[in-house]
């Protein structure tokens, strides 16, 4: 019978250090449980990262004259300790977190900046190259500017919070519509009167209120609340919400297909309209007075001049506008961008796809809005 060799002890991971999305925080009933929400790597002071898991040694076997064959010894591991991890005093065999910071994989902990009650008149505008956490409110007329993640675990008033990175919000964002939020990827509890920009997703675990949400990738309102009334959603891949709009008819936009190229080529097109509707009045304006009298030398320059103007607009807008068309539908075409509600879409809430519009006129259910041959199509 030949040794069973044994197993060499190895070191067992107890902090997951990945992210945990809203998405895989949803209990039974269908709500949102944003105390479970994580950045990715993130870890406090005295967390319990990692235990040794002993040896296992084989058993010995033998040959046919009886000779005892010893398997081959299982080693045992030993911690590689940093200044950013020591053993836990309980218990030798663990390992813990000796300060705040992102977890690395060679067991380093980069450092962040512990906020442990609100950012108002007591701290002052925050402005950190690293990671953040907020364990209070962020108040209203207050900045927090981050270079890596942020993480808030209580509210954001009327406040501006910008991150190069991802941005968790596990309670609401909610004011009279003087604060915003950018970021990677957006998690937060729910919104009311304010604005979020995202150049990943935006994910909500509750309603979203007269607000208005941007996002280079995806908008989800997720869980039994995750409920849109008011303002606009514009999403570039697609979005996704339990209803949209109530029974009192409030004017709410769904609008996928859009990314920044075609925001930018929008609003150079509400100038180039502005300005062809100032050249159009003057124009009208020197032929009143034609008919009045006959024109000046100065004033035919001025004419002519107008008009030149508005011709140039005029054939900058028809530019624009085809250049506009053809981006939307290379959009469309390659991302297939959709717009879901899983129960109640309600009058007056304009779906928009690309450049297609349609406004709901009676009360759906559990319906899809997707582009299909330049139209926009509905299905379950």
């Amino acid at each position: 019978m030949p040794p069973t060799e044994g197993k060499d002890g190895y070191v067992k991971s107890i902090l997951d250090p990945k992210k945990v999305s809203p998405e895989e925080c949803i209990d039974p009933r269908g709500r949102v449980d944003f105390k479970r929400v994580r950045q990715s790597n993130l870890v406090e002071v005295g967390e319990i990262i990692a235990e040794k898991v002993p040896p296992v040694q084989g058993k010995e076997g033998y040959d046919v004259t009886g000779k005892i064959l010893k398997p081959k010894l299982a080693k045992e591991v030993d911690f590689k300790l940093t200044p950013d991890i020591g053993l836990n005093p309980e218990n030798k065999s663990q390992i813990i977190a000796l300060k705040n910071g992102v977890l690395k994989k060679n067991y380093t902990i980069d450092e962040i900046n512990v906020i442990n009650g609100n950012v108002d008149f007591s701290t002052g505008n925050i402005d950190y190259s690293k990671s953040l956490v907020i364990k209070g409110d962020v108040k209203s007329g207050f900045k927090v500017y981050s270079g890596e993640n942020i993480e808030i675990r209580g509210c954001v008033e009327d406040a501006e919070v910008v991150a190069e990175g991802d941005v968790v919000v596990k309670q609401g964002f909610l004011g009279t519509g003087k604060g915003y939020i950018k970021g990677k990827d957006v998690s937060i509890g729910h919104i009311k009167q304010q604005e979020v920009f995202a150049t990943g997703d935006i994910v909500v675990g509750g309603e979203v209120m007269h607000s208005t949400l941007h996002a280079a990738g995806y908008i989800k309102l997720i869980g039994i609340r995750g409920v849109v009334i008011g303002g606009s959603l514009i999403a570039e891949k697609g979005i996704e919400v339990v209803s949209a709009g109530n029974a009192q008819n409030i004017k709410t936009l769904l609008h996928v297909g859009c990314n920044g190229e075609v925001m930018d080529m929008e609003e150079k097109l509400q100038i180039l309209y502005k300005n062809d509707k100032k050249a159009e009045t003057a124009l009208r304006i020197i032929e009143a007075a034609r008919n009045l009298k006959e024109l000046s030398e100065k004033m035919k320059q001025r004419q002519e001049k107008v008009l030149a103007t508005k011709n140039y607009i005029s054939a900058e807008i028809k530019k624009l506008e085809k250049k506009r068309i053809e981006v939307i539908e290379n959009l469309l075409l390659t991302e297939k961008p959709t717009i879901k509600v899983s129960q109640n879409i309600f009058s007056n809430v304009t779906v928009q796809i690309g450049h297609l519009k349609k406004l709901i006129t009676q009360q759906m259910r559990d319906k899809t809005f997707r582009y299909h041959n330049h139209k926009i199509f509905i299905g379950a």
